[in-house]
């Protein structure tokens, strides 16, 4: 079994009208499951959701203590990544399961973007 990780550029999260900028990875939709991680709340990402169209996304702990306070009413809700509409589906563990640019210098990944198109899968 193969997994894909590729980690992408900056995104503009906007919520409440305030806007950040995100650090963010690609992944297969296989990548949590190879590695035995499951997400704290909500689910992992699916073959599905590679489907062209499909806007998911599974945040990071830390941004979800920071810019939406911990709700747990976060999974469904809709959140704006660069004025486009992303479905929270799930929120991941405080744990680092994947290389973190923080280590050479950069932000920590804080949020992830829908998965890697036929890649890995």
């Amino acid at each position: 079994m193969s997994a894909c990780y590729a980690h992408e550029s900056g995104f503009n999260l906007t919520n409440n009208g305030e806007t950040v900028r995100v650090v963010a990875d690609g992944i297969s939709s296989n990548l949590f499951s190879v590695l035995g991680v499951k997400p704290l709340l909500g689910r992992d990402f699916t073959r599905e959701d590679e489907l062209p169209g499909r806007r998911e996304v599974i945040i990071g702990y830390s941004l979800w203590q920071s810019q939406f306070g911990g709700d747990r009413n976060i999974i469904g809700r809709n959140v704006m990544l660069d004025d486009v509409p992303h479905e929270v589906v799930g929120v991941m563990r405080g744990v680092s399961v994947i290389p973190s640019p923080a280590r050479y210098g950069a932000r920590l990944t804080s949020i992830l973007p829908p998965p890697i198109t036929g890649v890995g899968v």
